[in-house]
This record gives C-alpha cells, sequence and structure tokens, in this order.
C-alpha cells in the first residue's frame, strides 16, 4: 500500500476541513487468494505469526498516523482472523 495513492492524498488534503479527529479506524480485506507455495509459512499461524496483521498492518498504521498528524495516538488496537484461510487450506 502507498500512502500517495490518490484516495490517500485527497484525504490528507480534506483533513482540515475535517477537523481534529476523535476516533481514526483503518480496515483491510486481502482480496486475492491467500499466498500458496510448495512450503508456505503465511498460513501457519505458529510459523508466521500474524499474517496480514504484519503483512499490511503497518502500512495502514502508518497511513492512519500520518493522516491525522500532528494528533498522537492515546491507544491502538488490531484483529486478525483467518476464518477463509481455514476454508481454502484446511489445516
Amino acid at each position: 500500500m502507498k500512502s500517495f495513492v490518490d484516495s490517500v492524498m485527497l484525504a490528507k488534503e480534506s483533513m482540515e476541513e475535517v477537523g481534529t479527529p476523535i476516533v481514526t479506524r483503518v480496515q483491510a480485506l486481502r482480496q486475492r487468494k491467500v499466498p500458496g507455495c510448495g512450503v508456505c509459512v503465511f498460513i501457519y499461524k505458529e510459523l508466521q505469526g500474524g499474517g496480514n496483521l504484519i503483512d499490511w498492518g503497518c502500512y495502514l498504521l502508518y497511513t492512519a498516523l500520518w493522516l491525522v498528524a500532528p494528533s498522537k495516538p492515546v491507544e491502538v488496537n488490531a484483529q486478525t482472523y483467518q476464518h477463509l484461510s481455514n476454508v481454502f487450506y484446511p489445516l
């Protein structure tokens, strides 16, 4: 994910009109299948340890913090789940 895509730049330009945010939320959904390869650690929680949260979460957090700067976060919360991964790659 790039911070300088059109939608993010438009959001940044709009922040002055929006004012100081009280709550900021980012959300993502992997739209393509889970990466698969011969011996792929991506689908094994004990080997990967974070999945999309590690794969994409850092970029989403960075973008959210950049959008609301100079505000400082008071709390950060994250969730991830693998329901669809279990359907297509039963462990």
